[in-house]
């Protein structure tokens, strides 16, 4: 036991068995929005658009495009493969 600010703090240990049951959670893809899948959709039929491209398509700036793009990245949803130029994108579901 130790105190520690006028407090008495104390910890007990105990050896405990512990189960772990896999609990399937809620897939991603349900809160994409309408922009991502266009974006997705987009990137289905050509994996080497432009985010130029993509937002003439979707009617959005290009600005938006990325953060959108940043988003489904951020979510394992899509990925780059390469560099910005010559490289393509991969939808990762």
């Amino acid at each position: 036991m130790e105190t520690s600010g006028g407090f008495l703090v104390k910890v007990s240990y105990s050896e405990q068995k512990i189960s772990v049951k896999t609990i399937p959670i809620q897939n991603d893809i349900d809160k994409v929005t309408d922009t991502q899948i266009k974006i997705l959709e987009l990137v289905k039929k050509n994996k080497y658009i432009s985010a130029s491209q993509m937002a003439v398509e979707v009617g959005i700036s290009k600005r938006k495009i990325i953060y959108n793009i940043n988003n489904l990245k951020s979510r394992q949803l899509i990925k780059r493969v390469g560099q910005a130029k010559g490289g393509y994108w991969e939808v990762q579901h």
